[in-house]
């Protein structure tokens, strides 16, 4: 569990638990927060509802956030560019 206050930076706090537990790959399982500021991308909704979403630098929490997240063992995961420049993710051999 990861809890965040007032002001804090959302995906950069999150890295740096990780980093700090020794974490190199986890899924957020759940995530409650209020935020003061979202930076997003490749958002995909209809006209009510969003459904999926990247999380950027930048995203700072209004009042609290709690993320539950769950280490992922036995694999090696790196992201690596393809021929098109994008980041793949893939395991780390």
């Amino acid at each position: 569990m990861i809890n965040l206050q007032r002001r804090d930076l959302l995906l950069e706090s999150i890295e740096e638990k990780l980093k700090q537990s020794g974490i190199k790959n986890a899924v957020i399982t759940s995530a409650i927060d209020s935020l003061q500021k979202a930076h997003f991308h490749m958002v995909i909704s209809d006209p009510e509802t969003p459904y999926t979403g990247h999380l950027e630098n930048g995203t700072v929490v209004l009042y609290l956030a709690e993320i539950s997240l769950l280490k992922i063992t036995g694999l090696n995961l790196e992201r690596v560019k393809d021929e098109n420049n994008i980041a793949i993710l893939t395991e780390k051999k």
